[in-house]
């Protein structure tokens, strides 16, 4: 919704818009012409500078933690043979799969058992023939639960599963068990949208302090809130308790555990010197 935004931020200065899950990056890349490749060339209109306007606010999101929290959980939960199907490696899927090789580091760790581990982007946010037979070769090859990162591309994921014995769906955003039917759904790594929704709309019916800005919440943003974090409801998971995520939420806030957002390293090093083994050849590159 940025290229949005960017036209409608100027023209209407007494509409407030929350553009939740924007970034400030999209917005600003809006006011440029883009050559064949996507780069930035010259400007739409020399005379309009990037900006987010004062009448936008919005909040994007630490999908690091949750991807932490997806990959803990489902290490404590008793799964060792897990994959990262992401869309396109753009910064904010990067961050859950980064998260989620870290939190199954520690969760290895912990429990003390070996994790086999595939990881790999699909190119684009859909799904097709070509990535639902790599998840195919994945299954063969023995993973049992994918967590699949990046709009409809879970549907290759759980056409490669359908049927299998212990095949396990990771979803992503909301809670997608109310929407994958085929195959089981572990968890959801969410952006928690609707306590982001209230937070906007508090302050734009009070004081609209944070117009211009576009802000970054986590774990630590507020204790009363998740930002971000699990399905508390819905998970299918049985030997992972709400007491168990409970406290590794607590440790996060209280920074005893610190879950990297850096994505201009090779996702390889993070399983270096871990309980993780590499699967696929491709490990951390993309199909397409």
């Amino acid at each position: 919704f940025a290229g949005a935004i960017h036209d409608v931020q100027d023209e209407y200065k007494d509409v407030k818009f929350i553009a939740l899950d924007v970034s400030q990056f999209d917005i600003e890349d809006s006011f440029y012409n883009h050559d064949a490749s996507g780069n930035r060339t010259t400007l739409i209109d020399e005379n309009n500078t990037p900006h987010v306007g004062d009448n936008v606010v919005s909040i994007v999101f630490q999908e690091e933690e949750a991807g932490y929290l997806a990959g803990y959980a489902a290490v404590m939960e008793g799964e060792t043979n897990l994959g990262f199907l992401g869309g396109m490696a753009v910064p904010a899927v990067q961050r859950f799969g980064y998260g989620y090789v870290q939190g199954i580091a520690e969760a290895a760790v912990k429990k003390e058992v070996d994790v086999n581990l595939w990881y790999v982007y699909g190119g684009q946010f859909f799904g097709d023939a070509t990535i639902k037979a790599s998840m195919e070769k994945w299954v063969e090859e023995g993973c049992k639960t994918i967590f699949a990162c990046g709009g409809a591309i879970y549907a290759s994921a759980t056409e490669a599963m359908e049927g299998k014995e212990g095949c396990k769906l990771i979803g992503v955003d909301s809670d997608q068990s109310k929407v994958v039917k085929n195959v089981p759904v572990l968890t959801s790594a969410m952006k928690g949208l609707t306590d982001a929704t209230f937070t906007c709309l508090d302050e734009f019916y009070s004081e609209w302090k944070n117009g211009g800005k576009v802000l970054t919440y986590g774990l630590k943003t507020n204790t009363s809130k998740e930002y971000v974090g699990l399905p508390r409801d819905t998970w299918s998971m049985k030997n992972f308790t709400l007491t168990d995520y409970d406290a590794v939420i607590k440790d996060i806030r209280d920074g005893k555990i610190t879950v990297n957002s850096d994505t201009t390293r090779d996702v390889k090093t993070l399983v270096d010197n871990t309980r993780i083994t590499a699967k696929n050849t491709n490990f951390g590159d993309s199909i397409k």
